[in-house]
């Protein structure tokens, strides 16, 4: 199996979390600045959107996003312009604190700045993320 250096840091990505519940939190932050390094990361602001609400940053048609498919929940992630004009739609990322998501969506050519909107399963828990500034967002593939 080839495995090039995104896949080989996503693995140690994922080990971390097992390294973190071990109270070694210096080996996280060392995988968090090999990532920050990358040529496809940036610091984005995190938003969440719940597509079935009507609101909370959801557009007319909750059943498609911008690649026609359905939204998937706890996957799905909407990119803003800047980033997609960085190359982001339809890649693997790996979102600081949220995990991996696809960015399989795009937001509304209003939304200025690097942002990144993930698809949760409610309208609550949409509220609950709000808005988070400077977040380290990766393309992993």
């Amino acid at each position: 199996m080839k495995m090039n250096i995104r896949t080989i840091l996503l693995v140690f990505l994922i080990a971390s979390t097992t390294l973190i519940s071990f109270g070694l939190k210096s080996q996280n932050d060392k995988i968090i600045a090999l990532l920050n390094s990358m040529k496809m990361s940036e610091k984005v602001i995190v938003t969440a959107y719940h597509p079935k609400s009507r609101g909370i940053n959801s557009d007319k048609d909750p059943t498609k996003i911008a690649i026609m498919e359905k939204p998937k929940v706890g996957y799905t992630a909407a990119i803003s312009t800047e980033l997609f004009e960085l190359g982001w739609l339809n890649r693997i990322i790996y979102v600081d604190g949220y995990g991996i998501r696809r960015a399989s969506d795009r937001m509304k050519t209003s939304v200025k700045g690097k942002r990144i909107d993930l698809c949760v399963g409610s309208k609550i828990i949409a509220n609950k993320i709000g808005i988070n500034n400077s977040i380290l967002a990766v393309v992993l593939d």
